[in-house]
């Protein structure tokens, strides 16, 4: 303890350090000054809640990566949390002409591939990868960028939007996971109408290392726009 009353820096070591903060009464506090004025304080209450508390009206709170000071999260004066590194994507079809259902595969799932296209407000965070498929039929450069693996393990919540311009027939979405069909979104309305919607969204509880693909499947010459134009869309977001 220095002569003013305040106390150098401490240094535990060891596979027992531990700080002790004990109040005979009431909360169990430990609180950060700067320059005499609190700043912050963690505080242990009855139930054993733990309050981490800003002092300064507009603190804000951060958690950050030790390593590279890197926020990772904050939590503002009014409660709301942002994760800029929480797994998310919005993407269009990886071409930029129309894609048309080959003749001799009429009857075969295509995986679609995927990709950020500017000034669409699309986006490819950390935690999602793009990779080419090893089915064996694709469209729209599905065999580069037509599988999503998850980088870490959750809940994911995805929607996925495709139009056909034509009227080929009905025909169908597939969601596939890991190599498996999990979803089949039957669309009759392609045989019906042309521009008509096959949409498809649910949510998928993943492992690091798992990926998911997402294939159309309809009758020969079934055509749908890539990012030429604005209404065939991919969306994952982790939830959980």
């Amino acid at each position: 303890m220095n002569s003013d009353g305040s106390i150098a820096p401490v240094t535990m070591k060891g596979s027992t350090a531990t700080l002790n903060v004990d109040s005979t009464s009431g909360n169990a506090n430990a609180l950060f000054k700067l320059n005499g004025i609190t700043t912050a304080s963690i505080e242990v209450g009855g139930g054993d809640s733990l309050y981490l508390t800003a002092n300064n009206a507009a603190g804000n709170i951060y958690l950050r990566n030790g390593s590279s000071a890197q926020t990772n999260m904050t939590i503002d004066t009014v409660g709301r949390i942002t994760t800029p590194f929480q797994p998310m994507l919005a993407l269009q079809p990886d071409s930029t002409g129309v894609n048309t259902v080959p003749s001799s595969q009429s009857n075969y799932t295509h995986i679609v591939g995927w990709k950020v296209v500017g000034g669409r407000q699309t986006f490819l965070r950390s935690g999602l990868t793009l990779s080419g498929t090893t089915h064996g039929y694709y469209l729209a450069n599905g065999n580069n960028t037509g599988r999503i693996t998850f980088s870490t393990g959750g809940v994911y919540y995805f929607d996925c939007t495709i139009r056909i311009e034509n009227v080929p027939g009905a025909g169908n979405i597939y969601v596939r996971f890991n190599g498996n069909t999990i979803h089949r979104m039957h669309v009759e309305a392609w045989g019906r109408y042309p521009y008509a919607h096959g949409r498809v969204s649910r949510c998928v509880s993943a492992s690091a290392g798992d990926y998911i693909e997402f294939g159309v499947a309809c009758p020969t010459g079934g055509n749908f726009s890539g990012s030429g134009d604005t209404v065939n869309w991919l969306s994952i977001v982790k939830v959980a």
